[in-house]
């Protein structure tokens, strides 16, 4: 009898770790950051202040990157993204149509540890990911510190072209939606 007891523990406590192993692996909560966000009242200025701007498509990760920073975890993503269309050239550094290059996005995915299952992503302001099969224009920025590009501005610097982001299609911020109609229109989608 004693050793039915045992195997039903046994049993109980595969089972509870189980379930917590695959929640751990589906949960994905969001959170938002508030950032000081320089935001832009037309697309004339839009184009002005990024260094480049292309037309491109999610090739490869994203790959989530952690640190501590001032004793909080912080992080970011890196994806791999595809050149269609290079719409604006930085003079500095050569990125020609087919080219690949790695860019920084403004969210990064934290485990919430052992005492609560799953993810958060934490995204700052209304930003969303680029999504895999999506065709975005993006506005985007060298980063010297990184040395890559980064989106620039945010949720301002990236605009789903294809009507594919539902997440993206979800923003109801009025200035957000005024600026990608004007890209929009500007590019020809």
């Amino acid at each position: 009898m004693n050793s039915m007891k045992r195997i039903s523990l046994i049993l109980i406590v595969l089972v509870l770790g189980a379930g917590y192993c695959i929640a751990d692996q589906m949960i994905l909560d969001e959170g938002s950051i508030s950032a000081y966000l320089i935001t832009y009242d037309s697309i004339e200025a839009r184009i002005e202040s990024a260094d480049l701007v292309v037309e491109a498509v999610l090739n490869g990760g994203p790959v989530n990157v952690l640190y501590e920073e001032d004793e909080f975890l912080s992080g970011h993503t890196m994806s791999d993204i595809e050149i269609i269309r290079v719409l604006k050239v930085d003079t500095e550094n050569s990125v020609i149509k087919g080219s690949v290059i790695n860019i920084y996005e403004p969210y990064a995915v934290v485990d919430r540890g052992l005492m609560k299952p799953g993810k958060v992503r934490i995204v700052y302001e209304d930003y969303t990911p680029i999504q895999k099969g999506s065709s975005y224009i993006l506005f985007l920025s060298w980063m010297d510190k990184q040395s890559c590009y980064g989106i620039s501005s945010l949720q301002e610097g990236k605009f789903n072209i294809d009507a594919t982001d539902s997440l993206e299609s979800a923003i109801e911020n009025a200035k957000f939606k005024k600026l990608k109609d004007s890209v929009l229109y500007t590019y020809g989608q």
